[in-house]
């Protein structure tokens, strides 16, 4: 992100600043709840294991997705995998907007999703 401000003549801090203004979250929150996302959708369509999914998202152990995903939606991974199937909702709220309105992501709007 430092070098996409510093080519379009922008301080670090004011792209940050920003952005905060416009999501509601700051880059690096957004960036973990995009991780989280992305995580989540895997536990739920794939019968991959856990700890493969979150060593390929990044995450330092199953643990440390286990509770990003949980901080995303309320639930843990392994309950998302349990209630997959039709009735399985796909709302999940990651940032606001200054507002104070829920800022849609790929068509996602989060938190509490039963």
């Amino acid at each position: 992100m430092g070098a996409w401000a510093h080519s379009s003549g922008l301080r670090p801090e004011t792209l940050s600043r920003g952005f905060r203004l416009a999501y509601g979250c700051t880059p690096a929150s957004f960036r973990s709840a995009a991780r989280a996302r992305a995580a989540w959708r895997e536990v739920r369509n794939t019968d991959r294991p856990l700890v493969d999914i979150a060593a390929d998202r990044g995450f330092s152990d199953q643990a440390h997705m286990t509770r990003a995903i949980r901080h995303l939606t309320g639930r843990p991974a392994g309950a998302w995998r349990e209630r997959r199937g039709p009735t399985a909702r796909t709302s999940i709220h990651h940032c606001t907007n200054r507002q104070g309105r829920r800022v849609q992501a790929q068509g996602f709007t989060l938190r509490n999703a039963w």
